[in-house]
């Protein structure tokens, strides 16, 4: 992810908090100069802080599921700034959909909602693309056209410097389509489903894929 190694900052100055599911735990991260305590989040749980920090929050929904020919749209990217976080607070990290269906929403208690990305109902139509930071899902063309981006970049907190997290989209195939990209890099073969988190699914010859799941990001000033 690119983190700062973080050299001169002690480690138990970091924020005081635990989480009941799996996450990176905090490491230090650089925004253009400025050092942050960051934490990824990758499966539902609760956050329980100790007193209250002062926190930015990234997330992204669960991919879209595709049908045999269009993919599914990538999930959808929000942030919000300077939120006061103290006591439990419930994560849910949105599920990839499923063969046709849209993906699960990523949220921070009632303080953040990400949605997910769109699925392919049918021939027809392609999936409704998520964010479009990462590439657009790719349509084998005979069937319908790939579904389109909401215009906001797929990189935490939208920062410039984190231009590099978009993943790329899944290639078209002749006898199918493929997903939007979503966020973290992973590579993506022809036909497979869009790179990262909240990548949308491909069709592919082990049959429909579904989306990825998304991921939820913390980050607290030093």
């Amino acid at each position: 992810m690119g983190g700062a190694q973080g050299g001169g900052i002690d480690a138990s100055a970091a924020p005081a908090a635990t989480y009941s599911g799996k996450w990176s735990g905090w490491h230090v991260e650089d925004y253009d100069g400025a050092a942050y305590w960051e934490a990824v989040f990758y499966t539902s749980g609760t956050l329980t802080v100790t007193g209250t920090i002062q926190a930015d929050a990234w997330g992204i929904g669960g991919g879209g599921g595709c049908n045999m020919a269009q993919g599914g749209g990538s999930g959808y990217t929000n942030m919000a700034l300077g939120l006061s976080l103290s006591g439990s607070i419930a994560v849910t990290i949105g599920e990839g959909g499923a063969h046709r269906a849209a993906g699960g929403s990523t949220s921070l208690g009632s303080l953040l909602t990400c949605a997910g990305g769109g699925g392919s109902p049918n021939f027809s139509n392609g999936g409704s693309g998520g964010s479009s930071g990462g590439a657009n899902g790719g349509s084998n063309g005979a069937a319908g056209s790939a579904g389109t981006g909401d215009g906001q970049p797929i990189c935490r907190f939208r920062a410039d410097c984190k231009a590099g997290d978009a993943g790329d989209g899944g290639t078209a195939k002749p006898s199918g389509g493929a997903g939007g990209g979503g966020w973290l890099h992973w590579r993506a073969n022809e036909g497979q489903n869009g790179c990262g988190y909240g990548g949308g699914g491909s069709f592919h010859q082990s049959g429909v894929g579904p989306g990825n799941q998304g991921a939820l990001v913390l980050r607290v000033a030093i």
